[in-house]
């Protein structure tokens, strides 16, 4: 979305609200990461799995259907908790099912090596579809 957020912004005439589209999302994504890592831990990771997953594909799609910045703000905000709660299940499901070092470091760096793919070609592919 960062790539396409001056047209966003510009088409919602929300300039005002601009650094809180994704400092909202950052800021729920921090806070979230650790509290459901330790809540995955007490009572299992697939559920928090799951709810991240629907969390953050409903939050997409109120982003995507946002009238105003107000409600985007909010959305991106939901999509940050989405988000923390997948990254910190993901980290500590990975660590759960490779108990061996070496293919835990292996599975790391795929999972990491997506996340880094996935960002660099949601950026590009958000400049162009913008333009």
């Amino acid at each position: 979305m960062g790539t396409a957020l001056p047209r966003i912004v510009a088409d919602l005439n929300g300039f005002d609200l601009y650094a809180w589209v994704a400092t909202s999302y950052m800021l729920t994504s921090v806070i979230t990461i650790p509290i459901f890592g330790r809540l995955g831990d007490l009572f299992g990771r697939k559920p928090f799995l799951m709810a991240a997953i629907i969390l953050f594909t409903i939050a997409s799609v109120m982003c995507g259907m946002a009238a105003n910045m107000l409600l985007l703000v909010i959305a991106c905000g939901l999509q940050g908790i989405g988000s923390g709660i997948l990254v910190g299940t993901m980290f500590a499901t990975v660590a759960d099912l490779f108990p061996d070092p070496e293919l835990r470091l292996c599975w790391l760096v795929f999972v990491s090596s997506a996340f880094a793919l996935a960002n660099i070609v949601g950026s590009t592919l958000g400049g162009v579809l913008t333009q």
